[in-house]
């Protein structure tokens, strides 16, 4: 839909739709019920492609100009509405959440919680990551000359969750004389033993395993040399699988 439109705003219409929050499904939908899984309380909701003012606990139901699962907003009226996805705001940010929208006697799901991208040509992927530290403009990238040291770290402002994943992929598209990725459980970390898991890099994408990994932890990219020598990287993609 055009500008959108939230709770309350609909000036009496008769709303041909329902959004629910809960960490399971509701036993008896109707149809267009709109389920967000989440354990917090759904106190606002609001349709539209822009994001919106929010309180504690509002859904955004994100819009576009398509939809898998397209329905008319209201009874009497035709308001079409193309769900593409449902974010939760928790008083500080919004969250991603899975989402459904029940049609034709089944869930069809409109918003997947995490697709495991943590940053792909400039999104930095807050929702998940809090932003990247050291990063800004469409590429992670560092440039450093010094001997036997690294560069200033680009990494995850947020702990990332691991346990689900198996492997943690970088694309990077150049790289000069040195420079690695890895995840460890402290900020800032340029180089050393207390990486849980880290690999060196190359031009290309470069995969590492983390499926002996669980629990949190701050994804890294460094650059650095042992000699006298300008060390550098530009990756454009971060993700784990």
């Amino acid at each position: 839909m055009g500008k959108g439109f939230k709770h309350g705003t609909t000036g009496g219409a008769p709303l041909n739709f329902v959004v629910v929050g809960g960490t399971s499904a509701p036993a008896r939908p109707r149809e267009n019920t709109i389920w967000v899984d989440t354990d917090m309380t759904v106190t606002l909701w609001h349709f539209g492609a822009d994001e919106p003012d929010a309180v504690e606990g509002t859904v955004w139901i994100q819009t576009g100009t398509s939809s898998e699962a397209p329905f008319n907003a209201l009874k009497k009226n035709s308001v079409m509405v193309y769900p593409i996805a449902a974010k939760v705001y928790d008083g500080t940010q919004f969250s991603l959440a899975d989402a459904s929208i029940y049609q034709d006697g089944e869930w069809k799901q409109i918003s997947p919680a995490w697709d495991g991208v943590l940053f792909d040509a400039g999104d930095q992927c807050e929702s998940v990551t809090g932003g990247w530290v050291n990063a800004s403009g469409d590429t992670l990238t560092a440039s450093f000359y010094s001997s036997n040291s690294f560069s200033d770290p680009i990494h995850t402002e947020k702990m990332i969750d691991l346990t689900d994943f198996d492997t943690l992929y970088v694309t990077y598209t150049n790289v000069a004389v040195e420079a690695h990725f890895g995840v460890t459980k402290t900020r800032d970390l340029k180089v050393g033993t207390d990486y849980a898991a880290s690999e060196e890099a190359s031009v290309g994408t470069v995969a590492l395993d983390v499926s002996g990994l669980t629990g949190e932890y701050y994804v890294t990219l460094v650059a650095g040399a042992e000699y006298h020598q300008t060390c550098a990287f530009t990756a454009t993609k971060v993700w784990c699988v």
